[in-house]
């Protein structure tokens, strides 16, 4: 609610039960900082997304547990075979503004990387953009064929630029990556806080390093059974849905 000035349901729901906990799961206090800080102080507990989310209300004396996202662990294939593919195949999937984002970070690295290797782009996404330095298909996202399309990739991508929004959020195809046992190579914003770097996932600090982190990953077929293969551990000890129901649990009440 971009005009509306005071959490006016917040504050009814307080009067009638204080047991009140408020979820977020991104930074969108952007949009209106004063009216989600208001609201944020007629709550007992505030589920956070990730640190940042949390330290963001540190201004409000309340406990802020972390809360990771539930996934259905049976949706997903998990992969197998960690020889690449010909061509070899990263994957990305997203909304269109922020496909858009992902190919203007990453689309120079894919353009040197296909000078010296065959490659294709896999986009899910209703984006469409015709682009001619390398190989990419676009699909639309189609839960019978999604799963499919992560387990048959070599690599996850997640290129996103540094911004609050970003840093707040806990971005979904990190977790459909992990969930696939992809490696992954990513920047490190709204990363699931389980995310451990040259664990179960490779994070790209500078902008100069994708070509490099993403050519230790194509050399090296230890690094990307290991980091795919603790990726879906990660999932199945911290985002299987019955974990996160216990936890859940915990915080309600």
């Amino acid at each position: 609610y971009p005009d509306q000035k005071f959490p006016y349901m917040e504050r009814l729901l307080n009067k009638l039960n204080k047991n009140i906990t408020i979820d977020f799961w991104d930074s969108f206090w952007v949009y209106n900082p004063n009216l989600v800080n208001k609201a944020a102080s007629y709550c007992q507990k505030i589920s956070c997304a990730n640190n940042f989310v949390a330290e963001h209300f540190n201004f409000i004396p309340r406990p802020k547990p972390i809360f990771p996202i539930g996934v259905n662990l049976k949706n997903y294939i998990q992969k197998q075979d960690y020889n690449l593919s010909d061509p070899i195949t990263f994957i990305y999937t997203g909304l269109p503004n922020n496909v858009e984002t992902f190919l203007s970070i990453i689309s120079l690295t894919l353009k040197e990387l296909y000078k010296t290797v065959n490659l294709k782009l896999i986009l899910i996404t209703r984006h469409r953009e015709n682009i001619t330095d390398f190989p990419v298909e676009f699909h639309n996202f189609d839960e019978s064929t999604f799963y499919k399309h992560l387990a048959s990739a070599d690599i996850g991508l997640y290129a996103i630029e540094d911004s609050e929004i970003s840093r707040g959020k806990m971005a979904m195809k990190i977790l459909d990556y992990m969930a696939a046992a992809l490696p992954i190579v990513a920047s490190p914003y709204g990363l699931t806080p389980h995310a451990v770097n040259n664990e179960n996932i490779i994070i790209v600090e500078e902008p100069e390093e994708w070509l490099e982190k993403i050519q230790l990953l194509i050399k090296d077929i230890d690094l990307r059974k290991k980091i795919g293969y603790n990726a879906w551990i990660s999932m199945i000890q911290n985002h299987e849905i019955s974990q996160s129901y216990k936890l859940f649990k915990k915080i309600i009440f």
